[in-house]
């Protein structure tokens, strides 16, 4: 009978820890997802720069928005690192930088970036990957 105890607590330890676990990475993955101020100096929402940041990339492309996916994978207040996938074109990894209050592409993802191509924006290493 004791045996059968320790064998349910056993359990019971492994899917608490793993239900800690799985909490702590969800919540360090959504830490980059938080409001910024907006050009207005309203709070602009994640989904509000996701859907700038794809006007920006149809607007380029001249593809439909219903093409044109974003997805952020770091930012800041001045920077966005993100992927975009276009239907049909390309997929690849995008750099934005808030430039005069707006939101720009500095590199549209159709090819891997070299570091000297966005020096002039000073982007954090932790965007970038640059040092």
């Amino acid at each position: 009978m004791k045996r059968r105890y320790l064998i349910w607590l056993a359990i019971a330890v492994i899917i608490v820890a793993g239900l800690i676990v799985w909490l702590v990475i969800r919540s360090s993955q959504n830490t980059g997802k938080t409001n910024q101020p907006s050009p207005s100096g309203s709070v602009m929402s994640y989904q509000d720069r996701l859907s700038a940041l794809q006007q920006l990339f149809v607007k380029q492309s001249g593809q439909p928005k219903e093409k044109v996916n974003i997805s952020i994978a770091r930012e800041n207040n001045q920077f966005i690192k993100g992927i975009v996938t276009i239907a049909d074109d390309y997929e690849g990894i995008f750099l934005a930088a808030k430039v005069n209050n707006d939101w720009k592409i500095i590199w549209d993802g159709k090819k891997k970036y070299e570091c000297s191509d966005i020096a002039q924006y000073q982007l954090p290493t932790e965007i970038s990957g640059c040092k």
